[in-house]
């Protein structure tokens, strides 16, 4: 989907890459989730918080609709990646998925952000939105 030379996506592109972003990061807490006890009743809901979080953050970039401006361009610099941190090599505990969660949601901050400033409009505002919510 990226021009992997000069980092161009349209924003049905875009869209649909954030669509697998956050179905990948519910997907992500959910195997996380399943490392933790069951009896770690906290750390279990706040999984399930972000499970929850992730796939509104899907439906709402689903609901979108560009029309025309769908196949705009955006242009991301070469070095940034949309890689994400992957899951602990242990069952993590309350403070390992704090952290492991605000690493992911700083990236999806940084995502909308940018992808943000190189829009206009009711996408940009979508943008915008997204990244307050993360």
């Amino acid at each position: 989907m990226i021009n992997s030379k000069q980092n161009f996506v349209t924003i049905a592109e875009f869209l649909e890459l954030a669509m697998q972003f956050e179905a990948d990061s519910a997907e992500f807490y959910t195997a996380m989730k399943q490392m933790v006890s069951p009896e770690d009743s906290t750390t279990q809901e706040l999984l399930n918080l972000l499970i929850r979080e992730e796939n509104e953050h899907r439906n709402t970039l689903r609901r979108y609709e560009g029309g025309a401006a769908s196949a705009s361009l955006l242009q991301f610099p070469p070095s940034f990646s949309f890689s994400m941190p992957g899951l602990p090599e242990e069952a993590p505990g309350l403070d390992a998925c704090i952290e492991i969660g605000l690493l992911r949601e700083r990236k999806s901050v940084e995502i909308y952000t940018n992808a943000a400033t190189m829009t206009t409009g009711d996408f940009q505002r979508l943008l915008q939105g997204l990244a307050a919510f993360e």
